[in-house]
């Protein structure tokens, strides 16, 4: 009781590809707007069990890294 798990599933992939033009691995910008709105909703604890290994941009991990800092639930990462 009181767990919610948010999947990354086939589905997920499939509308943000569909309704956002976004294919998979999606931006960091996803998972920044993804901590601040289960922060929002009340999460006592965030945990991605996901590995961020895709390259990107130094300011996207950055904004990421920013957000996973932010007061609130704390964010657990897997790697």
């Amino acid at each position: 009781p009181g767990i919610v798990i948010a999947w990354i599933d086939q589905d997920s992939i499939d509308h943000l590809r569909r309704e956002a033009s976004l294919a998979f691995p999606w931006p960091r910008s996803i998972y920044v707007d993804l901590v601040r709105f289960l922060r929002q909703a009340g999460a006592k604890a965030i945990v991605f069990d996901l590995l961020f290994t895709e390259p990107t941009q130094a300011a996207d991990d950055r904004v990421l890294a920013e957000a996973i800092a932010e007061p609130g639930a704390p964010v657990i990462l897997s790697f």
